[in-house]
């Protein structure tokens, strides 16, 4: 049997990965240039490679780059904020967000030059059948770390925006309803 020593704290702390994760932080302006996109598909294989329940992989993700779909997000996404800012949004909620700035306009769905969807499955299809997946929101929020990790390691900036709800992205994509 292997000798497992104890780990120590200090053996991750000021190495070049947590110096690194330390840096990480969300942008929300955007240069017009695009990343190679050989660079977005090696970050996506990393992604695919996190651990999930069973190895099922229950996600699915979607890379944009088409101007007509982004706008389409985008316009559905500003009537879903519109409504969190004005209507569902606890006081409490707006406050804390006000140091931001953020407001229902996301202009940056049209201006990254790339939009990565993160779809979680319940099933998947194996063989012709639909299959049950094991923990799909854990194990999609385990590879969704997996590629902003990658995307940062790649030099390359990122947001993370989380619609409520998101359903509008399963008809823009012709997605199953369970994703």
């Amino acid at each position: 049997m292997e000798n497992l020593e104890k780990p120590r704290l200090s053996s991750i702390l000021n190495t070049p990965l947590h110096k690194s994760l330390m840096s990480r932080r969300t942008e929300r302006e955007f240069s017009k240039e695009k990343p190679d996109i050989g660079l977005i598909l090696s970050c996506l294989e990393v992604a695919n490679s996190a651990p999930s329940g069973a190895n099922l992989q229950p996600w699915h993700f979607t890379l944009i780059q088409d101007t007509q779909i982004k706008k389409q997000i985008r316009q559905e996404a500003e009537k879903i904020e519109y409504d969190f800012y004005h209507k569902r949004a606890p006081r409490e909620w707006l406050d804390d967000l006000q140091f931001l700035g953020t407001n229902h306009h996301k202009p940056f769905l049209e201006d990254a030059p790339f939009l990565i969807t993160v779809f979680y499955c319940p099933v998947i299809q194996n063989e012709g059948e639909q299959k049950k997946t094991y923990f799909p929101i854990e194990s999609t929020g385990l590879a969704t770390g997996f590629l902003l990790t990658a995307l940062h390691e790649a030099g390359l900036s990122c947001l993370t925006y989380t619609p409520k709800p998101s359903c509008f992205l399963n008809s823009i994509y012709l997605r199953p309803k369970t994703d």
